[in-house]
């Protein structure tokens, strides 16, 4: 599959709309229409292909300690499990919840310093500063490289042209290569509403085309076309 960098779309875009001596569209303007595009491609995945933008990160545990970060380029706190190994034991750390989740932490940090507890968790956000965190029970009771988070990312954005160069902006690879061409659609509308072209309407009906494929493509992303229903089995694990 092809990777496309932002300025092999940017040039698409100002050649096809015959923008080379625009002046109106300030170089930060069309990063920012791309962005927009990608987030909108990016909202449109995490509902229909959940684990498209799926990734790992390690978590080391230290005695003594609760509150551990989220990965930075997490999407909207979405969690898809955490894992704890340590040599044969492995097991997933469950959600605490229900109404009495705050009696289930306390209880569990009063007794997993005297016997073995499975590790839970909350997410707690203590201030804007610090931002949302993973809050365990009972604290950490050892040290160790133990915990493996499989989160969904957020979509990597273009970085505007005043914060680096042009040409840096150009290099960059987008991130959603297989919908190259709904972004390439999206950045045409954003361009001609900027000029107030009577292209657009045009444009917006081939908008939604280029949506709507993509969002057929996004419903059998999976390529064994294996679309059974996985049953929710984690009230069994949560009460066990």
């Amino acid at each position: 599959m092809k990777q496309w960098t932002y300025g092999e779309v940017r040039t698409r875009v100002t050649n096809e709309l015959d923008l080379q001596n625009e002046t109106m569209i300030s170089p930060d303007e069309m990063v920012g229409f791309c962005n927009e595009a990608m987030t909108e491609a990016e909202s449109e995945i995490h509902k229909i292909s959940e684990d498209y933008f799926l990734k790992t990160a390690p978590v080391t545990l230290v005695t003594g300690t609760q509150l551990y970060s989220l990965p930075a380029d997490i999407f909207a706190n979405k969690i898809r499990a955490i894992i704890y190994q340590n040599g044969a034991i492995v097991y997933p750390l469950r959600r605490i919840r229900g109404e009495t989740k705050f009696y289930d932490a306390t209880v569990t940090d009063y007794f997993g310093a005297a016997q073995y507890y499975r590790y839970r968790y909350f997410i707690i956000n203590t201030s804007s500063a610090v931002g949302y965190q993973i809050q365990i029970h009972p604290p950490a009771v050892e040290n160790g490289q133990l915990l493996t988070i499989w989160y969904l990312r957020g979509v990597n954005l273009v970085p505007l042209v005043s914060t680096g160069s042009q040409a840096a902006s150009d290099a960059v690879i987008l991130d959603i290569p297989e919908f190259y061409t709904f972004i390439l659609q999206y950045m045409k509308c954003k361009c001609l509403e900027k000029e107030g072209d009577l292209r657009l309407e045009t444009a917006v009906v081939a908008l939604q085309h280029q949506r709507q494929m993509m969002v057929d493509t996004l419903t059998q992303m999976v390529p064994d076309d294996d679309d059974t229903v996985v049953p929710d089995q984690s009230f069994y694990w949560e009460h066990e």
